[in-house]
């Protein structure tokens, strides 16, 4: 479903949805099954806005996020998932065009061994995988992608070479 849904353009089943306590129960999952060398963190805004999405594709979209951070983290390390409230007018990131409209900004961050600027310019490709064959389908960044796009939000990739990479998340404020 959810790659039917990624290529063919499917409406997901939006409805509002309690950011804060949806990242909260996805990151405790998270530090259960990431396994013990990764270390995760959170800091969820307290009062953030709610959004019109797809629960399960929210869900899911993290997961992705998380598993490919601990791919990248293959002696273990941190992964940091914040979020916050971005208003209508603001820049999340100095490189970026200011939001039309308010915002809700997931991050994902992992202190792992980051990208090469050909890598991150091709990780939302479907079917791109720097895993060895077999071991990744390729599609876990391509459905964030796609969730974030038909849930009229974008997302945003910051990588360094042996430091890690940040993955933005933005949702319109419902």
């Amino acid at each position: 479903q959810q790659i039917t849904s990624l290529l063919s353009g499917i409406a997901l089943m939006a409805v509002g949805v309690a950011m804060l306590g949806a990242y909260a129960l996805v990151a405790d999952t998270l530090r259960r099954t990431l396994g013990g060398n990764i270390r995760v963190i959170t800091t969820l805004m307290f009062d953030l806005w709610p959004a019109r999405v797809d629960a399960d594709a929210l869900e899911s979209a993290v997961i992705n996020l998380a598993v490919n951070a601990r791919d990248a983290m293959p002696q273990g390390g941190n992964l940091v998932i914040t979020t916050r409230n971005i208003a209508a007018g603001t820049k999340a990131t100095p490189e970026m065009a200011p939001f039309l409209l308010d915002q809700i900004e997931i991050a994902v961050a992992d202190t792992g061994i980051g990208m090469s600027e050909d890598i991150a310019s091709r990780a939302f490709e479907p079917f791109f995988t720097t895993k060895p064959v077999g071991e990744g389908s390729g599609l876990g960044l391509s459905q964030v992608l796609g969730f974030a796009k038909q849930s009229g939000g974008g997302v945003q990739i910051e990588t360094v070479l042996e430091q890690g990479t940040t993955i933005r998340v933005y949702f319109p404020r419902s």
